[in-house]
């Protein structure tokens, strides 16, 4: 199968070369270099950072690669200052103000100027921005924009967060404007250009929560196997490329959730209306229709653009009171439960010969009041139901992967690489002190990390080796090279399922579309070196929004033990580190450090 041209990221491989980048400072002083062509992280010194300010972009030429291939280099050339807002807590010192910014990677405290019209509060949360960066004798100084209210309030908290990662909760008058235009409803012009499924029992499952359904399924026993049909909102059909919608959709890349709120990467209109398949409505969809054999396996798969009524809106909480035998459904609804149930056993059936990594790491829930007070925080329930919609969900993006990559279309690829050299030492390292040994020399496959993960199973080590596989692992990028999904053991993977809520979805789904049609590869709207910077864009729109969202559960989680100091709780030690512990209580899913300083006299080596 030919690949698609590789886009270059070697970047400053060697000593001597010199990359262009965006800086990130750490707490403790220290920096590195992120360099624009995806290479590897380049380490800058305290004294290279004295003068750089977390955000700035320079030029850095590399100075020394350490037998690991980790670069160190110095600084060429400032290229531009960052201009992020600065989101803190406003203190009164020596007389004047100072603010204590909420990303540690700011420093300490900033002095901060304050306009005499302004009215500023002492302990309150303010938006500043920097007036003066830091120079050869000279601090940097914020200066005063408006304040935020209450650091103790829940909605003063997302206020700030979103603020300090520049997420958008306001719509441009041109988007707005587009969205008047769109219909209210599905026409019946369009619907005779589709295939007719509303006789199908299309079936939603999602959270109670939910707003938003952009997928259903539709499952039968056919032939000893399954069919299974996963419908997608057609969300291509009513955002075009260039359009103003498409251009701040782009520009969010993704929805970012907290509790009890949502920064739509869509308009209402579209996200929780139009494009939304609600119970009883015609609905535009992109649709995955496959042959699954018993054994799990996806024998034939074909797209085709549909139109949809889904049949029910169904909870995870329900289907799984309908697999445990506590609730009934009406027919046809029940029969496709059932075919779905089974097909579920045969896809993780296929998962686990795979070798598919499995993580049993609860996600923690946020339970909070009409007010947003936070009530608890406990393991959201997860059974059966989810992991099968899961599974449905990966079977059609790997179906979309594959029809993208077999027509040598450029698209953005779901990618996730083995873990490097220096965290799997580390790791290896740490399963010696069990007695358990990691497979597969040096480049070890899902598979071998799953049989270490299956050896520590009710074991007294389980959580901290888990943490520990876990925590060797890269992170997943998309990328417009077709490359492997390591962590659920693919040669090729995408995302398919969600374009309401991200925006590599709908780009898939243009490809897609755009080989339904009968066109060629060179006519389509991107090309490589396109999708090689939406990908990029894409991955770091990714990682500001879960940022924002574990910011605002970590200020939950100290909220919500605040109240309980004092207390005793059962923990179980996560991680180790010279200097103390890091424990979990399971109960509220809880991280904290056990300082070394405060265990009992004792040799600790």
């Amino acid at each position: 199968m030919k690949k698609h041209r590789q886009s270059g990221k070697t970047g400053a491989s060697r000593k001597g070369g010199a990359v262009e980048g965006r800086i990130v400072r750490h707490r403790d002083g220290f920096g590195f270099l992120i360099p624009d062509d995806g290479s590897g992280d380049i380490y800058l010194s305290r004294r290279e950072m004295r003068y750089l300010w977390h955000g700035d972009r320079a030029r850095v030429r590399v100075t020394r690669e350490d037998h690991l291939g980790r670069l160190s280099g110095r600084v060429e050339t400032l290229l531009s200052r960052g201009d992020q807002p600065l989101i803190g807590r406003v203190e009164r010192r020596g007389g004047g103000w100072i603010l204590v910014p909420n990303d540690p990677r700011y420093g300490d405290a900033v002095m901060l100027r304050v306009p005499r019209h302004s009215k500023v509060n002492e302990g309150e949360l303010i938006r500043a921005h920097l007036t003066q960066y830091p120079e050869k004798h000279q601090e940097p100084v914020a200066q005063f924009d408006v304040a935020l209210g209450d650091p103790q309030d829940p909605d003063t908290v997302i206020a700030s967060v979103v603020q300090e990662y520049e997420l958008s909760e306001v719509w441009t008058a041109a988007v707005l404007a587009e969205v008047d235009q769109l219909p209210g409803r599905v026409g019946a012009a369009e619907r005779r250009r589709r295939r007719d499924l509303r006789e199908l029992a299309f079936v939603t499952i999602d959270g109670e929560d939910a707003r938003d359904f952009d997928d259903a399924a539709f499952c039968r026993k056919e032939n000893g196997g399954w069919r299974l049909l996963v419908a997608i909102a057609d969300v291509g059909h009513y955002v075009k490329p260039g359009s103003a919608i498409d251009q701040e959709a782009q520009l969010r890349g993704t929805s970012a959730y907290f509790p009890k709120r949502v920064i739509p990467m869509l308009p209402e209109q579209l996200s929780n209306d139009l494009c939304s398949l609600r119970p009883d409505e015609d609905r535009l969809c992109l649709v995955c229709d496959m042959l699954i054999n018993p054994y799990g396996e996806t024998r034939e798969y074909q797209f085709h653009r549909g139109v949809i009524r889904s049949h029910a809106r169904l909870t995870y909480t329900a289907v799984q009171q309908f697999l445990d035998g506590d609730m009934e459904f009406p027919e046809p609804i029940a029969e496709r439960l059932n075919a779905l149930n089974g097909l579920h056993a045969a896809l993780q059936s296929a998962r686990t010969a795979r070798g598919v990594l499995e993580f049993e790491l609860p996600e923690p829930q946020i339970v909070t009041d009409d007010d947003g007070e936070i009530l608890n925080i406990q393991p959201r329930p997860r059974a059966t139901a989810h992991t099968i919609i899961e599974e449905c969900m990966i079977a059609a993006n790997r179906a979309a992967a594959n029809f993208l990559a077999e027509n040598e279309l450029p698209t953005l690829y779901r990618v996730h690489d083995r873990p490097d050299a220096e965290k799997l030492r580390g790791l290896r390292q740490l399963l010696m002190e069990f007695g358990l040994t990691l497979e597969g020399g040096e480049t070890p496959d899902a598979a071998d990390l799953r049989a270490v993960l299956e050896a520590v199973v009710g074991t007294p080590h389980e959580n901290i080796v888990e943490m520990a596989v876990l925590r060797s692992l890269k992170r997943a990028v998309y990328t417009e090279q077709e490359q492997s999904h390591f962590g659920i053991a693919l040669e090729q993977y995408c995302h398919f399922t969600s374009p309401i809520r991200r925006y590599p979805d709908l780009l898939v789904h243009r490809g897609i579309v755009h080989l339904l049609h009968g066109r060629k590869s060179g006519s389509f709207t991107y090309d490589d070196e396109q999708m090689a910077q939406l990908a990029m864009q894409c991955s770091q729109t990714e990682q500001r929004a879960e940022q924002a969202s574990r910011h605002v559960l970590a200020w939950y989680k100290t909220r919500f033990m605040q109240r309980h100091l004092g207390e005793e709780f059962a923990g179980v030690i996560s991680g180790v580190t010279a200097f103390g512990l890091f424990v979990t209580i399971p109960e509220h899913l809880v991280d904290g450090l056990v300082h070394i300083s405060s265990l009992p006299v004792g040799d600790y080596q």
